[in-house]
């Protein structure tokens, strides 16, 4: 089920984290949502539907990074989500059920492909893009993340640096969303992406 993954880019590196919660059937358990690329500074965050997120990842895993620009990758990722996310509204409306946007998949990605870093945003009700504004979220608990971040963005600028550090700035949004959304639990896993590599932090 839905949930959050939520990434901030910094001066040198990214930032990304999400909760921990997974659904199926009703029963809720641990899961990872991180997951790194081999061999290439890159971190994608997936929510939604864990068959389409395992699927997604493994079809990212496979890519061809070493001929790819971030333009390519983009339209690439986008298409197989797409196709992802259709097979399974087509399989849902065939069992007779209506789909729920729950289980639609989308994802994040933050590093450097061609030494290049950028922040790409997949999601289900538009057109992917690159994230220009240095932040994003998605998953049921994406909207109170976004405003958790509006929020510390308002304290800096009207009472100082309370908030100074990224890390703190991030695990407000993914705690926030934790503490406040459907389908979100901690704790909360979280990776820093530079372009020497992925570790957690």
């Amino acid at each position: 089920a839905l949930s959050i993954v939520a990434a901030l880019e910094c001066d040198e590196h990214f930032l990304i984290a999400s909760d921990s919660e997974a659904v199926d059937n009703g029963f809720k358990f641990q899961s990872v949502k991180l997951f790194d690329m081999p061999d290439i500074p890159l971190c994608c965050g997936v929510t939604g539907l864990s068959a389409s997120a395992a699927d997604f990842k493994a079809w990212l895993t496979t890519y061809q990074w070493n001929k790819a620009t971030w333009e390519e990758m983009k339209t690439d990722a986008e298409t197989f989500l797409a196709e992802l996310n259709g097979k399974w509204r087509r399989l849902q409306r065939k069992a007779g059920k209506k789909p729920d946007k729950k289980d639609i998949t989308e994802a994040i990605i933050v590093g450097y492909v061609q030494g290049k870093g950028k922040m790409l945003s997949l999601k289900d009700d538009g057109p992917s893009e690159f994230m220009d504004r240095g932040y994003d979220a998605i998953g049921s608990g994406g909207v109170h993340a976004l405003v958790a971040r509006k929020t510390a963005e308002w304290v800096q600028h009207n009472q100082g640096e309370l908030l100074v550090h990224s890390k703190n700035i991030l695990a407000l949004m993914v705690t926030v969303a934790t503490v406040s959304a459907p389908f979100c639990s901690r704790p909360i896993q979280g990776k820093k992406v530079t372009p020497k590599g992925v570790e957690q932090w």
